[in-house]
């Protein structure tokens, strides 16, 4: 009958939607699928010093190919490409030479099956000493989500992670100790063009504590910062395609020289994108 017919398909489609809710996935980066990634990356920095706005912007393309696989490791290139890095001080504006430095420089990794990376190098010198610096480099290259458990929409984990300090925008140098703890939030999946893209929002503190020298000041001092953001990861090939993050951090900062206390705030705005998206 038509009644029993209509109960048929309203059964069909429930089903298809409690498949689709209860379905699993692994958010793994994919570099074994995909041979060249091109991201595009944007920074704002805002920050209020001794009654001087600064600013910091740094742009730039950032080219990853894979270059070799094996059952062991992976081992790929990375390229920056079309660098652009200014800072402005109250009404003066300068480029960041060291950063602009990076145009063309060509950095190599390997990294395990457990996403450590077991060797690294540069094409210069100041590249090997970005390189060993650089948080960038520090990262979780194959599971950009803490690790490659099953996630479903609707899930919510915690991860924890603790890193050398070695750049912060706005600051001429810095130097300690980082902590983070990041709660993801896994919203949906959409098919889009043939693939299924997560959509993912996080929130947390960042912590850190160290030595900093900005505007002629080397202080010491500490950081609390909350951030929030919204990501797209492409399931099907594995790789980020957006992601826009907001950090707003307190700083406390005791001037070296002078021994005087100073506090101040810095909101720092990135976006990236996914060149093919």
């Amino acid at each position: 009958t038509k009644m029993k017919i209509i109960f048929l398909k309203l059964g069909l489609i429930l089903n298809i939607c409690l498949c689709q809710v209860d379905q699993s996935y692994r958010l793994v980066n994919k570099y074994d699928l995909n041979k060249a990634i091109k991201v595009s990356s944007g920074t704002s920095t805002e920050m209020r010093f001794k009654g001087i706005d600064i600013v910091t912007n740094f742009s730039a393309i950032l080219n990853t190919t894979l270059v070799d696989s094996t059952d062991e490791s992976y081992k790929f290139n990375l390229m920056f490409e079309k660098i652009i890095a200014v800072q402005k001080n109250g009404e003066k504006t300068k480029p960041i030479h060291k950063m602009n430095k990076l145009n063309g420089e060509i950095f190599s990794l390997s990294v395990d099956k457990e996403r450590n990376v077991i060797e690294k190098s540069a094409k210069t010198k100041f590249g090997e000493e970005f390189l060993a610096q650089s948080p960038t480099f520090q990262e979780n290259y194959l599971y950009p989500f803490g690790s490659d458990s099953l996630r479903k929409p609707g899930d919510s984990w915690v991860v924890l992670t603790e890193q050398e300090l070695n750049e912060q925008p706005g600051f001429k140098s810095a130097e300690g100790l980082v902590t983070s703890k990041i709660t993801y939030t896994f919203k949906k999946v959409k098919r889009k063009k043939d693939i299924n893209i997560a959509y993912i929002n996080f929130n947390g503190i960042i912590n850190s504590e160290g030595y900093y020298d900005v505007m002629g000041h080397s202080m010491k001092g500490t950081n609390q910062g909350t951030t929030k953001g919204q990501i797209r990861f492409d399931i099907t090939n594995g790789k980020i395609l957006r992601n826009k993050t907001e950090t707003d951090i307190k700083l406390s900062m005791l001037d070296i020289e002078s021994e005087k206390e100073m506090k101040f705030q810095q909101i720092i705005s990135v976006s990236v994108k996914n060149k093919d998206d």
